[in-house]
């Protein structure tokens, strides 16, 4: 009879057993739920836990947000946006038919450019060369302007390494005027000298002011009859 009763003693204390470990289990995942699931997937934070946690940044909203931009693929997700601790992407259509530039449109230089300038003065049958040391592909914007009367101008070039590649004494002209002024841009073709001769062809003198600027390697009088 002993035996009886402690058998179900020992059966009363395991249902209670269990049943408090299925409370106990039961709590523990409403408090999974509240604290977690719900900001993580709902947005939905009564407690503050979630928000402490950094659980907020993906909302309902900005999973949207990335749906969409996943099932469109010519937009591009930039993360750029930021309130509070949520970061927003912000969708950036892409270009259409979009060519890829050649390097003929942009060369991208080490160093930055450079700017200079010079002024002569030439009296009545005098000359005067100016040039810069370009490398093939270099650019060079130009502005020059004479005071006292027009001037004779040969914008010209020669090269300076593989000559042995060009006829002997070669030379490539740009352009030829008289004028007082001349603007412009000069992209090089080779590596050499590119620049300006200047004739005075007039019974006065005649002053040259020059102002150049874009990458090159030197600039300055490289012959005349005033040198």
């Amino acid at each position: 009879m002993n035996d009886n009763s402690s058998s179900k003693t020992g059966s009363a204390h395991g249902a209670r057993t269990i049943g408090i470990s299925l409370l106990v289990a039961l709590g523990i995942a409403v408090v999974v739920l509240v604290t977690i699931i719900w900001p993580a997937e709902y947005g939905k934070d009564p407690t503050g836990v979630g928000e402490v946690l950094g659980l907020m940044t993906m909302t309902p909203e900005t999973e949207t947000v990335v749906e969409a931009a996943i099932a469109e693929p010519v937009v591009a997700l930039v993360p750029a946006v930021t309130q509070g601790e949520k970061v927003i992407p912000i969708s950036v259509p892409a270009m259409e038919n979009m060519e890829v530039a050649s390097r003929f449109n942009i060369r991208p230089r080490a160093a930055a450019y450079r700017n200079d300038m010079a002024d002569v003065t030439l009296k009545s049958g005098e000359w005067v060369e100016y040039k810069a040391d370009m490398f093939e592909g270099d650019a060079v914007l130009y502005t020059w302007t004479a005071s006292g009367g027009e001037i004779y101008t040969d914008v010209h070039a020669e090269p300076t390494v593989d000559k042995e590649s060009y006829p002997e004494k070669y030379w490539l002209r740009y352009e030829e005027s008289e004028t007082t002024e001349g603007h412009g841009l000069i992209i090089a073709p080779f590596r050499g000298n590119h620049g300006w001769y200047w004739l005075n062809r007039n019974r006065e003198p005649v002053s040259v002011h020059v102002e150049i600027s874009g990458y090159y390697n030197d600039f300055g009088m490289v012959g005349g009859s005033t040198k």
